[in-house]
C-alpha cells in the first residue's frame, strides 16, 4: 500500500533555538543554524512538509527558498498571514513573501485553496478591525490541498498553524476538519486519506481527535524544543494508519519538528 513520510516544523520565523557561542554574532550564529536547520530536515527526507512561522528571508539570510532546493520540493504553496491579499496573489502566481505558512512536497499538487480561520469566538466589526490592523488575534489560515501520491492514490491534506487561545484553536481545527471534507467532495476526492498537519498549539491527541472525528495521530513530545514536556504540534490521519512519530530537534524554534509515516489503510 502507498504510504507517506510526513513532518510538520514550526521554524518561529529563523530564531535560532540556543544562544550563540561565545564570540560569535547573531547574525552569523542565525545563518549557521539555518543551514544545519536545513540539512537536518532534508536529511530525514520528509516527502511532504508542512511549516508554520517560516521567514522567506531572515537577517542570517534566505530560508525558504533554499529548504524547497536541498529537499527537491517540486510543489510548494506558501500563504503569507498578515496579508490577505498578499496571500490570495501568492498562492495564485506561487509567490513567497515575508511570513506564512507553507506546504511543500515532492509528489505532484493537484487541487489547491487556502481558507481564512476564525479569529474570535464570536467575531464582530471591532474586532475584526483589531485584526486587520495586527492588535489581538492575528490572521490564521490553512492550506487545502490535494497530493498525488501514486497513480489513483491521493491524500487530501490541511496544513495550518491555529492560536493559542484555548476553545477558539479547537472551533479553528473544526473549521478545517469542515473545509477539508467540503474540499474533498468538491474534487472526487470523498474516498481519499485526510491528514491535518500542524501547530495546532493543542496539548495531546485526544482532543485534536475529538474534535476532527479522525482515528490516528503521531504522538511525541514536541514543546518545548530543548527537554519537550508537551505534544502541541500534530499529524492527524484518517483513512490511514500513523507510523513511527518521533521528534527532530532543530537548531531553529523553541520547538521540536515532529514527523511519521502514513500508510494507505
Amino acid at each position: 500500500m502507498p504510504s507517506l513520510h510526513v513532518m510538520s516544523a514550526n521554524l518561529q520565523q529563523g530564531k535560532p533555538s540556543r544562544r550563540p557561542r561565545p564570540g560569535t554574532d547573531k547574525v552569523t550564529w542565525q545563518r549557521e543554524s539555518i543551514s544545519k536547520a536545513i540539512r537536518l530536515i532534508t536529511a530525514a527526507g520528509p516527502e511532504l512538509l508542512a511549516l508554520q512561522e517560516v521567514k522567506v528571508t531572515t537577517a542570517g539570510g534566505d530560508l525558504y527558498a533554499p529548504l524547497l532546493a536541498a529537499g527537491n520540493y517540486h510543489e510548494a504553496i506558501f500563504a503569507p498571514t498578515k496579508n490577505e491579499r498578499g496571500r490570495l496573489r501568492a498562492t495564485k502566481k506561487g509567490e513567497a513573501r515575508g511570513v506564512g505558512t507553507a506546504l511543500l512536497s515532492v509528489y505532484p499538487i493537484g487541487a489547491r485553496e487556502v481558507i481564512n480561520l476564525p479569529v474570535h469566538q464570536q467575531e464582530t466589526w471591532l474586532k475584526t478591525l483589531r485584526t486587520n490592523i495586527g492588535i489581538g488575534e492575528i490572521p490564521r489560515v490553512a492550506i487545502l490541498a490535494e497530493i498525488k501520491v501514486a497513480p489513483g492514490h491521493s491524500v487530501v491534506v490541511a496544513a495550518t498553524h491555529l492560536t493559542y487561545t484555548y476553545r477558539l484553536n479547537v472551533t479553528q481545527l473544526r473549521t478545517v476538519t469542515g473545509a477539508l471534507a467540503g474540499f474533498a467532495q468538491r474534487y472526487g476526492l470523498e474516498k481519499a486519506p485526510r491528514l491535518i498537519i500542524g501547530d495546532l498549539n493543542i496539548r495531546g491527541c485526544e482532543v485534536p481527535l475529538a474534535a476532527t472525528g479522525f482515528e490516528a495521530a503521531a504522538e511525541a513530545l514536541t514543546y518545548p524544543s530543548d527537554e519537550p514536556e508537551s505534544q502541541i504540534d500534530h499529524i492527524l490521519g484518517t483513512g490511514v494508519e500513523v507510523r513511527a512519530a518521533e521528534n527532530l530537534f532543530l537548531p531553529l524554534s523553541d520547538h521540536r519538528a515532529l514527523r511519521a509515516t502514513a500508510v494507505w489503510k
